[in-house]
């Protein structure tokens, strides 16, 4: 999709670079710009105490 750029180093074959294209850089604004106001309407929704309890147990799954 264009979105991340890798490049193997010169110096060091085994090493790459990694980082967001033009596009990927976009598509995390956009992605972000939605994020940020659902995350903040789940918080109020929930609550501090229930929402960090939430993040705790999500974290643990991804574990």
């Amino acid at each position: 999709m264009g979105l991340v750029e890798v490049v193997m180093s010169e110096a060091d074959r085994r090493r790459r670079a990694v980082w967001l294209t033009e596009a990927g850089a976009f598509n995390l604004q956009q992605a972000l710009a939605l994020w940020q106001p659902a995350h903040s309407t789940l918080r109020q929704k929930l609550g501090s105490e229930l929402h960090d309890m939430v993040s705790e147990v999500t974290a643990r799954l991804a574990e």
